[in-house]
């Protein structure tokens, strides 16, 4: 057996690990490679959820790449992390970051860590996903990107920026402003951990027998 197939069958079935992450940018591998699709299958088929180091900082992970592993398994979840931040340049994210919002939207089955990306896309990403209901709101998920970026400076930063949206009406973006109650406590928590906590008890439910 090939020993990616290996690693992750030792890691799911041995360590019951409910999600197995894979970084094209540090391995220089395209998202959509053949070995990689294989290695989602597998994953899948384990009943475990894939996931990717999904950025512009490299050319391994372009949105069309990341369209391409959603549309394989469209009724399992599938989770980008960074969503086209990653460590690139503002300048050289800016098309990936607007490319990740439409693809996101579009496809069902695409969750996304926010982390290691430029504040401004982030806040955007929000009210957008909140707009859009039900799934797609429990589909983003706040992260630090914790060794390489600072917990309490990151969290402090989202608790800061998430007042600012629950005080829709004096928002600096008229989305908000148009939708007095946009965001509520209880979302705000869900942005906050409660989308990957969920994430990650379906993902052990399947681990565990279920669909």
């Amino acid at each position: 057996m090939d020993r990616s197939l290996k690693l992750v069958e030792t890691l799911i079935r041995d360590y019951g690990f409910p999600i197995v992450k894979m970084n094209p940018a540090q391995n220089r591998f395209p998202i959509d490679s053949e070995p990689a699709l294989r290695l989602v299958d597998r994953i899948v088929a384990l009943g475990a959820i894939p996931a990717f180091h999904y950025g512009a900082d490299t050319p391994f992970t372009p949105a069309e790449g990341l369209a391409r592993v959603a549309k394989r398994h469209p009724a399992r979840p599938l989770l980008a992390v960074h969503m086209g931040g990653g460590g690139a340049g503002y300048v050289e994210a800016e098309e990936l970051y607007q490319a990740s919002r439409r693809l996101g939207l579009a496809q069902p089955n695409l969750y996304f860590v926010l982390s290691a990306r430029r504040d401004t896309h982030t806040e955007s990403d929000l009210i957008a996903y909140q707009l859009a209901g039900e799934p797609f709101c429990r589909h983003l998920c706040c992260g630090s990107d914790a060794p390489y970026g600072r917990m309490a400076w990151n969290l402090g930063g989202y608790r800061a920026m998430f007042r600012g949206l629950l005080d829709g009406a004096n928002h600096t973006d008229p989305r908000p402003r148009r939708r007095p109650g946009l965001f509520t406590p209880d979302a705000v928590q869900n942005y906050l951990g409660r989308n990957l906590a969920d994430l990650i008890i379906a993902g052990y439910g399947r681990l565990l027998g279920g669909k």
